[in-house]
């Protein structure tokens, strides 16, 4: 997994298309105990990154 630093917010590169995966809100415990959740817009893949 890739990350690139973009202005304060990092970018990851999903593993499975290449593509540019973005914030994803919608999960419980979004943002709780350091956790950020991202999702890839154009084949669905999620990731949780512990900070």
């Amino acid at each position: 997994m890739k990350t690139e630093k973009k202005s304060s917010n990092a970018l990851l590169i999903c593993p499975i298309c290449g593509d540019t995966m973005k914030d994803f809100n919608y999960a419980y415990d979004n943002k709780q105990y350091g956790k950020n959740y991202y999702k890839c817009d154009t084949c669905g893949h999620k990731e949780c990154i512990v900070k």
